[in-house]
């Protein structure tokens, strides 16, 4: 029912609602609003099927013909160069309309594929953003991961714990050789349900960890908090980035203090046992 130009209608009836008992100049860059608010004053509303726009009408309607100063409206072409008063007030206008709730570029590109499922070089021209961040987000909503493995049980530890949901993750990595060139497990544990995800790589560099976060975050969501070591791969300028891209805040654990890692060590030592089982 909502359109652009309702909204445009109703900032032109919020403006006679203002300044009902002043003498009042409305510059509008709409010619819908512009001929929806010019022959108003004379002009005789008929019943339409859009409820919403109908209620515009009667209003702005009622509000003109109960003016007692007088009202000019004026139209001007929008994004003009033009100097003056009016097209600078107007370019004032559009700056504060596109800038008022609206995210980000990277926000806007997520909301976008999730609702689209555009690919990453769509992504990439409609918001410019780089490739490697619309990879990112097309790798993230896409990946599914099925798992027949039991759950592993939850672990008692004097490490805190989120209270609700995705608060705090827990990271870390460990080395399993029988898996070959995929022998580096990352693991990352959500200590809120401990619910557990662990990925194959070839590696444990910079560019090995946030493709292992993509993972988990596909399935449980984006976690406000995940606390890793001090490993090289973990303090890397590139995982800074990614981190500051999704909202995501980084903690490392006191250097040389196995205990801060507690939790993701004892999963660690868990999963390996379930993996000799098999």
């Amino acid at each position: 029912e909502g359109s652009a130009q309702i909204t445009e209608l109703q900032a032109g009836v919020e403006a006679f609602k203002l300044f009902a008992m002043e003498l009042l100049n409305v510059v509008v860059d709409s010619k819908y609003v512009y001929g929806a608010l010019l022959p108003l004053e004379f002009a005789f509303i008929k019943r339409l099927n859009n409820k919403e726009l109908f209620n515009l009408f009667v209003e702005s309607a009622q509000l003109c013909n109960a003016r007692t100063e007088k009202c000019f409206v004026m139209h001007v072409r929008s994004h003009s160069n033009l100097p003056g008063t009016i097209t600078e007030g107007n370019a004032i206008a559009d700056r504060l309309t596109a800038t008022a709730h609206l995210p980000n570029a990277l926000q806007q590109a997520k909301i976008m594929h999730e609702f689209f499922h555009n690919n990453a070089k769509s992504l990439m021209k409609l918001f410019d953003i780089t490739l490697h961040q619309a990879t990112d987000i097309v790798r993230m909503n896409h990946r599914i991961i099925e798992s027949k493995v039991a759950p592993l049980p939850q672990t008692i530890t004097a490490v805190p714990r989120g209270l609700c949901p995705n608060e705090i993750w827990h990271s870390d990595l460990t080395h399993v050789p029988e898996f070959g060139r995929l022998k580096y497990i990352h693991l990352s544990i959500n200590t809120f349900s401990s619910f557990v995800v662990a990925t194959a790589h070839t590696g444990e560099k910079a560019q090995d960890v946030p493709s292992h976060f993509l993972c988990p975050t596909a399935i449980l969501g984006i976690p406000k908090t995940i606390k890793t070591d001090n490993g090289l791969g973990y303090v890397s300028t590139s995982l800074k980035q990614f981190f500051k891209e999704w909202g995501i805040q980084h903690v490392t654990g006191i250097p040389h203090s196995p205990m801060g890692q507690s939790t993701v060590k004892s999963m660690q030592r868990t999963l390996k046992g379930m993996i000799k089982k098999q």
